[in-house]
């Protein structure tokens, strides 16, 4: 009899924790003591409240939501401007060596150096054209020469902008089937030679006329990042009198 009554007071004691209405009864069974409600269930959520968890979960994964693309549109656009200053670095490390390497004697007449300036549209679109020793050019039934003519020049893109491209050949060759053109820097806003002399910078250059090369070239070309236009600048000595 005291066994039963210490269970009835602990299962009492369990439901009036858990449930906050309804009339109780006692069950009796072989093993212990069941309980049931009889006039109501134990409180649960109501409507109001469902639909409050919901809105604020909702508004929690928006957050996560524009935050994960604010994140992954920044890195995007990292990775374009690391690919973009790689480009470029490339570029203005080539070109300097090259012009390191030119080469032209008054007594070849296969050697040039030859600068010009031009404008498309209000922005700088220099020429320039030298030979320089660079790897061999091989081409069919000419002799392999490690002379090399190389021409740089700006032309329109179907998208607007401008190409800064890069034309290279045997000084040999009197056919333009043997010219390799590709494309140096995509997308710039001008881009600009200008040649030193030994006492001033000036924008032209040919050498049958000088009678040799100039002794540095400058180039800085003109990159268009937003509403604002950055110049990238190499100077390059010609090493090779």
């Amino acid at each position: 009899m005291g066994r039963r009554t210490e269970l009835h007071d602990r299962d009492l004691q369990a439901v009036r924790g858990y449930c906050t209405m309804g009339h109780v009864e006692y069950m009796e069974s072989r093993e212990s003591k069941f309980i049931m409600s009889k006039a109501g269930r134990c409180r649960g959520f109501t409507l109001l409240e469902v639909l409050v968890a919901v809105g604020l979960a909702a508004s929690i994964l928006a957050a996560l939501y524009a935050s994960f693309f604010s994140v992954l549109k920044s890195r995007v656009t990292a990775d374009k401007a690391l690919e973009r200053g790689g480009e470029i670095r490339r570029f203005l490390d080539n070109f300097s060596k090259e012009v390191h390497s030119a080469f032209y004697s008054a007594k070849n007449p296969w050697t040039f150096f030859v600068g010009e300036e031009n404008y498309k549209l209000g922005r700088p679109s220099s020429r320039l054209s030298f030979t320089s020793f660079n790897y061999p050019a091989l081409q069919e039934a000419r002799p392999a020469a490690d002379l090399v003519s190389i021409s740089y020049s700006v032309e329109g893109s179907d998208a607007g902008g401008y190409t800064l491209y890069r034309e290279s050949a045997s000084p040999f060759a009197r056919q333009k089937d043997g010219i390799l053109k590709i494309e140096a820097v995509e997308d710039i806003d001008g881009f600009e030679a200008s040649f030193y002399n030994g006492k001033e910078w000036v924008k032209a250059w040919d050498a049958s006329l000088e009678g040799r090369p100039p002794e540095a070239v400058k180039a800085i070309l003109r990159i268009r990042e937003g509403a604002g236009v950055s110049e990238f600048t190499a100077i390059a000595r010609v090493k090779i009198r």
